[in-house]
């Protein structure tokens, strides 16, 4: 059984509690005023007094041992508006103080629950003034003296003081509830960084600014390197204490400017407005040198791998904005990890090797900017395009325009797979989600640096596509059919490409 909502309602029936004891015993100051007028016999005063001195603590206990403390003390206020409606009688319906009992008892039910509490409250103070008839009789005193003015003034004067602390209480309890889930709304519970969708706002504001201003602005992705290795071997407790530590470096390592959060498992991401990419790429290297000095975790160091990418006038949106920064993050994988790569720049070594001596390669070297390769593709037997981080065509050669019978209208990859599912030339694209299938394909080609596939074309040939990441964007070349295939062919891609490097 849940019992949260059993204690909540359990405190509002303890916070009843004085309120109620001091409420009807000032309620009998007043009745004692009219009865001393009226000469009223012992067991009508009897009859107060156990209703002003002993039915507080008695509905408190009832309340107390209640499954549902709440109902139980919207039926004690029955019995109070009952009793109301007998001590009316009772006092031979005497003006002051029997509108006055009234009236702070329809205020306790409609704090209590509302107009539909007022209701039944009034019921049954209707049920406690026909009882009164039947046991007092009927009689009209409606006149009130001085003694009664100032035997009401204690109630009168305290009863709405009391309410308005317990207002204030409860508004402040709501203000506090109400920041705590705005927090929870905009923050990760674990790390306590922003959560995905508050840095999807922050970053499509930033785009905005960017294209208002032209001010700039960097995001960066980073990714804890063998997460799943850690987690299975220290557990998911090491995993989560490494998540809460390496939150607590990020939000210390940036400025207050800044936007850090995390991004989704054990990817974080961090806006970085009024920051070039090379400013970011040297914060980043000096958070991964603070966690090689100063491990999360004890005796098992855990490195990160960081994707950058400035805003630019080419990224067309938001969304491809972030795609640039995660293929850099990707790439930063593919390329051994531990390691920062930034969009448009030479990538960085691992902090722990040393950089490699000048005019040196590496097959995991990035590759350069289309200008660099656009000679060898073009004149090579290859038919290749050229996209923007956008994924907007940039630039195909004869051999592409002719297999996927690329029309002038044409901007971006999509509207090529479009042409290509709906007029069965092309790539053969055999999905009933055509959406769903570009998601899934942005996905793949984000995961690794280079990709190699084999791929049907509609007029029943077999190519194989390679897609190559680069910092400004990414290659699609096809091999021709008579082209040689297998690993011959893909390693002469390979030379070509470093070839032009």
């Amino acid at each position: 059984m849940n019992t949260l909502p059993a204690r909540r309602h359990r405190g509002f029936a303890a916070h009843s509690y004085w309120p109620r004891v001091g409420g009807l015993a000032l309620g009998f100051l007043t009745l004692a005023s009219v009865f001393y007028q009226l000469g009223s016999p012992w067991w009508v005063w009897l009859g107060a007094a156990l209703h002003g001195f002993v039915w507080p603590h008695l509905a408190w206990l009832i309340a107390r041992r209640s499954h549902d403390a709440l109902a139980a003390e919207r039926r004690n206020l029955l019995v109070d508006h009952f009793a109301g409606g007998l001590w009316m009688v009772a006092m031979a319906f005497n003006v002051l103080p029997s509108v006055l009992m009234a009236t702070l008892m329809a205020m306790d039910s409609v704090i209590a629950g509302g107009r539909r509490a007022l209701g039944r409250g009034l019921v049954a103070h209707t049920a406690g003034l026909g009882v009164g008839l039947l046991v007092y009789g009927a009689h009209w005193q409606p006149a009130s003296t001085m003694l009664q003015v100032w035997a009401c003034l204690p109630l009168l004067i305290s009863h709405p003081i009391v309410v308005g602390q317990i207002a204030h209480r409860a508004l402040q309890k709501l203000n506090e509830q109400r920041a705590h889930l705005a927090h929870l709304s905009l923050h990760d519970p674990l790390s306590d960084l922003y959560n995905r969708r508050h840095l999807d706002a922050c970053i499509r504001s930033e785009f905005q600014r960017f294209q208002r201003a032209g001010a700039p602005a960097t995001l960066v992705m980073m990714d804890f390197d063998h997460f799943k290795l850690l987690n299975d071997t220290l557990g998911h407790q090491a995993g989560d204490e490494a998540i809460r530590r390496f939150a607590e470096r990020l939000r210390k390592g940036l400025r207050g400017a800044d936007t850090p959060g995390r991004y989704g498992g054990e990817e974080f991401a961090a806006l970085l407005p009024h920051t070039r990419a090379h400013e970011a790429g040297a914060l980043m290297q000096r958070l991964q040198a603070g966690l090689r000095a100063d491990p999360l975790l004890a005796g098992r160091p855990v490195t990160i791998s960081v994707g950058v990418a400035e805003l630019t006038p080419e990224l067309a949106s938001p969304e491809a904005w972030v795609r640039l920064a995660d293929q850099m993050l990707y790439r930063a994988k593919d390329m051994g990890r531990n390691r920062v790569v930034m969009a448009g720049h030479e990538p960085a070594p691992p902090q722990d090797q040393p950089a490699p001596a000048a005019g040196s390669t590496s097959a995991g070297m990035q590759l350069p900017v289309e200008a660099r390769i656009l000679s060898g593709l073009v004149q090579g037997d290859i038919a290749a395009a050229l996209f923007d981080p956008s994924d907007r065509l940039a630039w195909a050669n004869e051999g592409f325009h002719r297999l996927y019978e690329v029309p002038a209208t044409v901007r971006t990859f999509a509207d090529i797979v479009r042409h290509c599912h709906e007029h069965q030339v092309g790539a053969k694209v055999q999905t009933d989600d055509l959406a769903a299938w570009l998601a899934a394909a942005d996905a793949k080609r984000r995961s690794k640096a280079h990709r190699s596939f084999v791929i049907d074309f509609c007029d029943g040939r077999l190519f194989r596509i390679e897609e190559i990441s680069m910092g400004d964007g990414w290659l699609l070349d096809l091999w021709l059919p008579h082209w040689e295939q297998g690993a011959d062919g893909a390693n002469a891609v390979h030379r070509l490409v470093r070839d032009v490097a």
